[in-house]
């Protein structure tokens, strides 16, 4: 008597874990939107700016840079990536990330990009 309940609810768990999966990824599938990435938490926003920053410290492209960076904000500048630097240092990211980016950004305060371009 005892192993034909068990028996009963094991089955009534693995219908009801089956039944639920099947409802969540066939029946009633969340919507999917392109989300940009201006809305991004802190912490991945940080992320972002630290793989730029790590890119242009491979390609030495700072108008590349600005690009990439541009898909975070309008208008991507100096006061972005610096605080992104304070954000990196309470997020506890380690000295050679927060170095990378400190050098991004000295090459996009130094850069000046030609006239009637749009970086």
């Amino acid at each position: 008597m005892r192993s034909r309940r068990i028996f009963w609810f094991l089955i009534s768990i693995a219908a009801g874990a089956i039944l639920g999966l099947v409802y969540g990824w066939i029946i009633h599938q969340p919507a999917y939107e392109n989300a940009s990435l201006t809305s991004l938490r802190k912490d991945y926003r940080a992320d972002y700016v630290l793989m730029v920053a790590e890119a242009y410290q491979q390609e030495q492209d700072p108008a590349l840079a600005l690009r990439r960076l541009s898909r975070l904000q309008d208008s991507p500048n100096v006061r972005m990536v610096q605080q992104t630097i304070i954000d990196a240092q309470q997020i506890g990211f380690p000295r050679a990330d927060i170095e990378a980016l400190a050098e991004l950004a000295q090459a996009i305060q130094a850069y000046a990009p030609p006239l009637g371009s749009n970086p």
